[in-house]
């Protein structure tokens, strides 16, 4: 309900992950967006995190979509939950979110895809200083949460669209 009561899509897309952070009872939360000329995950939106600073996550050059858990979500459209992130195999690591999980203690993640018309487009992803934090129940939870940001998220580009289209007719 709370969600659904902000007018403007930036808004929603912020209730969106402020309520994931406090429904999945995590450290700390964001929303990634696949940019497109990089083919890199850029942050959007967080929740329950100060400023990344540059020391927490440094610059990485071999930075790829694929890193972590969230660029796993997106890449396999499919929610990933990891036991504990900076010991897990099955995800490729990378220095800067590497770093940021040693420097704020991360041990649980649980990242899903946002899904468009073209398919995953980026990820939510929430986190949690507890290992082995989330399960099953919760991915059903920020897989329905995400549907929820991922309309915000098309709105918003839609009216932002629209925007361009005026400008140039006028």
């Amino acid at each position: 309900t709370r969600i659904s009561g902000a007018r403007e899509p930036g808004d929603v897309v912020q209730h969106t992950i402020d309520e994931a952070l406090r429904l999945l009872d995590g450290h700390g939360a964001r929303i990634d967006i696949v940019d497109p000329e990089v083919g890199q995950l850029r942050g959007l939106y967080s929740s329950g995190d100060e400023v990344i600073r540059q020391s927490e996550w440094p610059d990485d050059p071999e930075d790829r979509l694929e890193v972590g858990a969230s660029g796993r979500a997106v890449l396999t459209g499919k929610t990933y939950i990891s036991r504990d992130y900076l010991s897990d195999d099955q995800l490729v690591h990378s220095m800067g979110p590497d770093t940021y999980a040693r420097t704020k203690g991360i041990h649980g993640v649980i990242a899903t895809p946002l899904f468009g018309d073209q398919g995953p487009f980026g990820s939510i992803t929430v986190w949690s200083l507890r290992e082995d934090a989330f399960g099953p129940d919760d991915a059903v939870l920020l897989e329905t949460i995400a549907g929820q940001a991922a309309v915000a998220l098309g709105r918003a580009r839609l009216i932002e669209e629209l925007g361009r289209s005026r400008e140039a007719l006028s």
